[in-house]
């Protein structure tokens, strides 16, 4: 993150390869950014707060609709932990980002991090934020590393993260991080069906599978419903255009996003 980093701005420049990447690619990669300043500290949220990277976000408008937003690929989290390894007898400091994309990419689609327990972590470096620091943090949109209860085995506390935002804008529909990994879901699975059928293009089993696997998100009550729109592009041969609609089992968000998928995408 931008704290302690002597000018240099990590988080503008994660943003623009993510956003490269989603153009590039097409697929969805989400870039999780810690903080390294030298442990928690109250000093820290008045460099914070002047950010102006907080306050606006990444989020472009053009007559209240939303031009661009690539702060929505980017979780940024604030504060650093103790890592302790008794099988191999270390323990180090580090920020959060490594531990928090690995419950990410382990956690089911519907659980968000929101009050989530950090696993391997054993305690805060640094000092506890008052519950008004906590609430200028959360206020910016900061995911900030807290110190939970006591344990009663070789962990000295536990730490907790507070929230999931993005870098987007809160009247974004992805300012959480649960509605981008559903979409990135979702493009990768329908992408991988396009591809899977590349050597003739079987449109009817391509619908059918697609409608199958959102029934399957249904059903595992990750989303609440979905609407699916397939369209075969009139300039490219074998490309075909999605037009999708979830209602996410999370906050009851709905999402809609347009896909372009096929070997000739």
């Amino acid at each position: 993150m931008n704290v302690g980093t002597d000018g240099i701005d990590f988080m503008e420049q994660l943003a623009n390869y993510c956003a490269d990447f989603h153009d590039t690619t097409g697929n969805v990669q989400l870039g999780i950014i810690g903080s390294r300043s030298n442990g928690i500290k109250s000093s820290d949220i008045t460099q914070l707060k002047e950010n102006e990277v907080f306050t606006n976000k990444y989020t472009n408008y053009i007559f209240e609709n939303i031009l661009s937003d690539k702060g929505r690929y980017i979780i940024p989290i604030y504060g650093e932990l103790v890592f302790q390894h008794p099988q191999i007898k270390l323990s180090y400091t580090s920020t959060a980002a490594a531990a928090v994309a690995g419950m990410l990419a382990s956690g089911s689609l519907n659980k968000s991090l929101i009050r989530t327990r950090i696993p391997g972590a054993t305690s805060l470096y640094g000092s506890d934020l008052t519950f008004a620091e906590y609430e200028q943090l959360e206020a910016l949109g900061i995911n900030t590393l807290y110190r939970g209860k006591k344990t009663r085995r070789a962990v000295p506390y536990e730490v907790y993260l507070t929230n999931e935002y993005t870098m987007a804008d809160e009247d974004s529909v992805f300012s959480k991080a649960a509605q981008m990994r559903l979409v990135s879901s979702v493009v990768s699975e329908i992408r991988g069906i396009c591809l899977s059928n590349f050597d003739i293009i079987n449109y009817d089993r391509i619908i059918s599978e697609a409608k199958l696997f959102l029934l399957n998100l249904k059903n595992r009550n990750i989303i609440i419903d979905f609407s699916l729109g397939i369209d075969t592009s009139e300039v490219n041969d074998g490309k075909l255009i999605f037009e999708i609609e979830l209602i996410s089992a999370l906050a009851l968000k709905k999402v809609n996003f347009s896909l372009a998928a096929g070997p000739g995408a």
